[in-house]
C-alpha cells in the first residue's frame, strides 16, 4: 500500500496544475512558475496525507513525506513534459509526410 503514494500525489498535483493552467488560460507569464509550483504543491498533498491517511505514505516522520512530495511534484512536471514533447514529436512528423 506504500508504494502507491507517489502516483497518487504525482496524479494530485497534475490534476490541480491542469486546473491551473485552464484557469489562467494559458498566459505566458504564469505558465512560468509551474515547475516551481508542482513540488511545492507535491510537499503541500503529501504533508496532509502523512496526517490524515499515515500508511499509504513511506516515510514514518514527516520529513520523509516532504521528500516524496517534493519528487512527486518533479514527476507530475516530468509527465506533463513527456506528454507534450510527444505530441510535438507526432505533429512534426504529420507535417513531414505532408
Amino acid at each position: 500500500m506504500e508504494l502507491i503514494s507517489l502516483p497518487i500525489i504525482a496524479s494530485i498535483v497534475y490534476s490541480i496544475l491542469q486546473f491551473y493552467r485552464s484557469a489562467i488560460k494559458n498566459q505566458e507569464c504564469f505558465i512560468k512558475w509551474i515547475p516551481l509550483i508542482a513540488p511545492l504543491l507535491g510537499a503541500c498533498v503529501s504533508i496532509i496525507i502523512f496526517y490524515c491517511f499515515p500508511d499509504i505514505i513511506i516515510g514514518d516522520v514527516w520529513y520523509h513525506a516532504l521528500g516524496i512530495g517534493l519528487s512527486s511534484g518533479f514527476a507530475a512536471t516530468g509527465i506533463h513534459q513527456v506528454g507534450k514533447q510527444l505530441l510535438t514529436i507526432e505533429s512534426n512528423e504529420v507535417k513531414k509526410d505532408d
